[in-house]
């Protein structure tokens, strides 16, 4: 049984990864253990209500054996645990199993992006987007690289997702506002989120974003992504008013201001 599959009232025991793990203070005063376990097929809030303040709960990340009983809850489905222990060797375990991923082919993804980078006719945008390609998918982390920690497209090969299917949707637009400029759409959407690389850390064990760096954490991703393009180039020699396009595109594309 898969953590979709897990129904109020039933008893449930299996493996999954633990995405979040938190020893809170209940009203009452006792302790109890906050925690989200994922799988391939999505994610469940669990609790422990009996937790031992002593007791540190398993490292996020972890693979873990767990038991308990489904309850509902504000109209959701969670878990109360009986047990949780983190799995020592897993080995035994192909992690496709556990973790969540995109439905799509990464290969055919990134080829796709790829190939509407390389028809970006305006050269200077096209060096630009092509060079922040190559670096992003240093070791194929491009392939594998989920979109987000939580709030979207947060999954193995989320980000290519992501990004393909907003290409799809600019080119639908293009098709219907012909005069809008598509090099400068397509090259934006393609670099608008490239500054998640340094502002987020992926688990080496699930692949899963588990933190945001440092740099994440002060900077955030979108002034990242800024330097990166500005980078880039300077690389590649291209137009001032390219990066600068670009650039803005990235700085704006959260809305307004207090949105990042």
């Amino acid at each position: 049984m898969s953590i979709s599959e897990i129904k109020s009232n039933e008893k449930y025991e299996g493996h999954a990864i633990l995405r979040h793990a938190e020893v809170k203070t209940a009203k009452s005063g006792k302790s109890y253990l906050d925690a989200v376990l994922t799988d391939k097929s999505g994610e469940i809030l669990a609790k422990s209500w009996n937790w031992d303040s002593k007791k540190s709960p398993p490292a996020q990340g972890a693979v873990v054996k767990f038991s308990g009983k489904g309850n509902e809850f504000n109209e959701k489905i969670q878990i109360v645990l009986d047990s949780i222990e983190e799995v020592a060797d897993t080995s035994q375990f192909n992690m496709h199993d556990l973790v969540p991923h995109t439905q799509e082919d990464p290969r055919a993804m990134f080829k796709e992006v790829l190939s509407i980078a390389i028809s970006i006719k305006n050269k200077s945008l096209r060096d630009i987007v092509c060079e922040l390609l190559r670096e992003a998918n240093h070791e194929d982390r491009l392939l594998s690289f989920p979109a987000a920690r939580k709030l979207h497209h947060a999954v193995i090969g989320g980000f290519l997702h992501h990004i393909t299917t907003m290409l799809r949707l600019a080119n639908a637009i293009c098709d219907v506002y012909p005069h809008l400029n598509r090099d400068l759409l397509f090259a934006g959407v393609i670099v608008h989120d490239l500054g998640k690389f340094e502002e987020m850390s992926q688990d080496e064990t699930t692949g899963l974003i588990n933190d945001y760096t440092t740099e994440g954490k002060l900077l955030g991703h979108i002034l990242l992504g800024a330097e990166k393009v500005a980078a880039a180039a300077e690389k590649v020699g291209a137009s001032k008013a390219a990066s600068t396009a670009l650039r803005h595109l990235i700085i704006s594309h959260h809305g307004c201001a207090e949105n990042g």
